[in-house]
C-alpha cells in the first residue's frame, strides 16, 4: 500500500511540474548569434500559439521578423522565421533548452547558407 501511494505521489508531482513548465517560454529572451565573421544582438519574444517575434540589428528592413517555434519533450527547441518579403532571409535555429528553462544555446542556419551559433536567456531573471 505504501508503494502504491508513493508511486501515485511521484506521478502526480511529475505531471504537475511538466504542466507548470510549459508556460515558462512565454516572454522576452535576449542574447546573441554569431557567424565566423560577425556577432549580432538578438531579442526573441515568445508569444501564444507557438509564435515568435525576432528582433535583431542584422535584419536590414525593419529589424523584426516573425515565425514559429516547436519544443520537444526532451527540451530541444526549433525556431523558424518567416520571410516577410522577397528580400528577407529565413532562419532556422535549433537549440537545447536548459533544465531550468531559462537559457537556450544552439546553432542557426539561414536561407543563404550562412550559419553559426546562438544563445538566448530569459530576460528579467
Amino acid at each position: 500500500m505504501k508503494a502504491f501511494l508513493f508511486a501515485a505521489g511521484i506521478i502526480s508531482f511529475v505531471l504537475y511540474r511538466s504542466e507548470k513548465m510549459d508556460n515558462n517560454l512565454h516572454g522576452t529572451w535576449e542574447g546573441r548569434y554569431k557567424s565566423i565573421e560577425k556577432m549580432f544582438d538578438v531579442k526573441i519574444v515568445f508569444g501564444q500559439n507557438n509564435s515568435i517575434e525576432l528582433y535583431s540589428n542584422d535584419l536590414k528592413i525593419n529589424g523584426k521578423t516573425t515565425g514559429t517555434y516547436t519544443l520537444s519533450k526532451n527540451n530541444e527547441i526549433e525556431i523558424i522565421t518567416n520571410q516577410s518579403n522577397e528580400n528577407a532571409i529565413s532562419y532556422i535555429m535549433n537549440g537545447q533548452l536548459s533544465p531550468k528553462r531559462n537559457f537556450v544555446n544552439g546553432n542557426w542556419q539561414s536561407g543563404n547558407n550562412a550559419s553559426g551559433s546562438f544563445y538566448i536567456a530569459k530576460a528579467g531573471l
